[in-house]
Formats: C-alpha cells, structure tokens, sequence
C-alpha cells in the first residue's frame, strides 16, 4: 500500500462529503443503493498490484487444464442443468483477502471464485462518482489489462450485446426491482438499453422468448444471467420455459451452468499460494 496517500485521504475525509456523495447516487438512480457503500480507495503499490495479477492467473490457470471440465461434471445439483452450454465462462472474477507473511510482506489470499458476473456497471460509475467527491491523484486507475474508464465500458458493451439490438437482450434476475444491487441493473440499461426483466415474465412460443414492453412482445436473443439458481429453487418460482430445452433459440450471457461449476465447485481444486487449502466434505473422513 501507499501510505502517505492513505493518510492523505484519511486526513480530508469529511462525514458531510460522504452524506452528499451516497444522496446524490440514491437521487440519481431511485434509490437504488440496496446497500451500504463502506468501500475506502486501496492505493496499491507497483509491487503489491503485480502480486494480485500473478495471483489471478495462478488462480485461473486451473479452469484452463485440460480435464478441469471432466473435474467438474459433477457440479451441477439435479434439475439445475441449463441447456446448451458454452466452451467457457463469459464471467470469471476473483476476491482476495490481502494478508500479512511473517516477513511483514503483503500477499493475497483466495476468499471466493466466481464464474458469475458482478456489479460490473456499478464499479464502473462509482470510480466516477468517487473522483467528484474524494481527492482520488489522476494517474490511479482501477483498471487492468490497459483499458480506461471508456475501453472499459465498451468492451463490456461488446460482451453483454454481441450483435443483437439492445432491446433483444435482457437482464434477467428474480424480481429485478426488489434486488439490494438493482443500482446496477438501472445503470446497465442506461450504459446499454439493456432491461432488467423477471424470470416469471418471460414468455414462451415455440423456440422462442419474449418479454412485454410498452405493449409490444419483444423477442429475447441474448440473457444476462443474474439470478441465483439456489434463489429459484428455494423460492418454488415457476418459469415458462424449461432450462434443459435444447431447442430454445436463446445465447446465455454468461451461462447458468458455469455458476455451479466454478462458484461451488473449483476451489478445491486449486493448489497455489494464493490460495488457503479447501476440501470437499464428501473427501474428509
């Protein structure tokens, strides 16, 4: 970390700028904040970023063998199976605790994998956000891999839409409006017309998905995949389609099954530094 930036922040850090900054996120998107903003700024060092990017892809490297897929054919619970799986994930994200060694070097630590996006829109708009209220030095950037806060926001735009109109691609959830991360639906429907709509509303006809707008049926060509499976089961909510039809005309962005795959099923199939032992229960006497 950087110290002397941290106290820089600390020192400027008024109760009344942060009042203001999260009433002004809330006026501007419906009171969409379903949860408290606690983030502070991590100013990471050259050295300690290099270690979190080493530690990612050693992390990553394990879904990229060759038998991980014949690793996790188990994963999926009966029933839960979605048809027509892609290659790979479309999502893969990683947290990481950051850690002390004896040596009073930081190093990460694995808490979770996900093959399921996260609040992608959301991050984007509150590094925004952040710099209108914090003193946040220009030349910081929470972006990888080269990208800005505007390649960034296209390359996901490419993702998320392919080739399809906006308005054939939808955000599909359980109950979008009553979700505590619907900030971020609101906000990818304004980055990329994309509609947050409700598994339940979902209309089937033949190979075919449509939702309703306006009072017109509008076909669905591509999902962004935000609901829990666990949440649809739990909840007993029934859908017009079925998940296993191998027939429906429909890409899934990313896919259901690589949730289980990878969310609940891979951590223990890592061994690397970066990440703490784990075990199946099913392996432990």
């Amino acid at each position: 970390m950087i110290p002397e930036l941290r106290d820089k922040f600390n020192a400027e850090f008024r109760q009344q700028t942060y009042d203001a900054f999260i009433k002004d996120i809330n006026d501007s998107y419906r009171h969409g904040m379903g949860f408290r903003v606690s983030e502070t700024p991590l100013f990471l060092s050259d050295n300690l970023s290099r270690r979190l990017i080493e530690a990612a892809y050693d992390v990553f490297s394990v879904v990229q063998e060759s038998d991980y897929k014949e690793k996790v054919r188990q994963a999926i619970p009966p029933g839960m199976s979605v048809a027509n799986e892609n290659e790979h994930t479309t999502f893969l994200q990683v947290d990481f605790a950051i850690c002390k060694e004896k040596n009073g070097e930081f190093i990460p630590q694995l808490i979770e994998l996900q093959g399921f996006p996260s609040l992608y829109c959301y991050q984007h708009y509150f590094d925004r956000k952040l710099r209108e209220y914090f003193p946040i030095p220009e030349d910081f950037t929470p972006f990888f891999s080269g990208l800005d806060s505007d390649s960034y926001k296209e390359f996901l735009g490419k993702i998320l839409l392919g080739d399809s109109d906006p308005e054939n691609v939808v955000l599909l959830e359980i109950e979008p409006e009553k979700q505590k991360t619907r900030i971020d639906f609101y906000l990818c429907e304004e980055y990329y017309g994309i509609k947050a709509v409700c598994v339940t509303k979902v209309i089937h006809r033949g190979n075919k998905l449509y939702y309703r707008h306006e009072g017109r049926e509008i076909p669905i060509e591509r999902i962004y995949h935000r609901f829990i499976f666990d949440e649809l089961i739990r909840s007993n909510i029934q859908t017009s389609f079925r998940w296993d039809d191998e027939n429906l005309e429909v890409t899934w962005v990313g896919h259901p099954n690589w949730f289980f795959k990878i969310s609940k099923y891979t951590l223990p199939l890592i061994e690397s530094r970066y990440c703490p032992p784990c075990h199946f229960l099913k392996d432990q006497e």
